[in-house]
């Protein structure tokens, strides 16, 4: 029965229309993926931009540790804002931000394996990520996740 009702499901998925959105959708998703890949490891094959060097300067000026980009603006914002959208019970956006916000657990996680870099400092740049992805975070759910009340 099992097997019958994940064929059913199946079928239904795919009679489904293919719009245009969506082509457009999934090549925007790997772009971001691929640009994503190429900026990882110790030589990544695309540089950084002078705008991202001027950021990323700003923020060590600033913060004293500057925290991984890819958690405080992408990775944990999505993981607050994806559990929010589940709390108050809109699952697919929910989990879809869940999904997303693991990379923002994964790059905190690697910040712990540079072995080089003295453990105050691993502590100091996951609590800025974590600080600033938690106001990111609720300013997302102030701008995309609050219910909409009909009065």
């Amino acid at each position: 029965q099992v097997w019958e009702d994940v064929k059913e499901d199946l079928r239904r998925v795919v009679s489904n229309p293919l719009f245009v959105w969506h082509a457009i959708a999934v090549v925007i998703g790997l772009g971001i993926v691929g640009f994503a890949l190429l900026r990882t490891g110790n030589d990544p094959g695309v540089g950084v931009s002078g705008i991202e060097l001027k950021f990323r300067s700003l923020l060590d000026h600033v913060m004293g540790v500057r925290p991984r980009t890819k958690e405080f603006m992408i990775g944990h914002p999505a993981m607050i804002l994806g559990i929010a959208l589940l709390l108050t019970r809109r699952r697919a956006w929910g989990l879809s931000l869940i999904a997303l916000g693991v990379l923002g657990q994964v790059s905190l996680l690697n910040t712990f394996c540079h072995i080089h870099t003295p453990l105050q400092v691993t502590a100091f740049r996951a609590f800025n990520g974590l600080v600033l992805g938690l106001i990111f975070g609720m300013v997302a759910w102030m701008i995309f996740g609050k219910p909409k009340h009909n009065n």
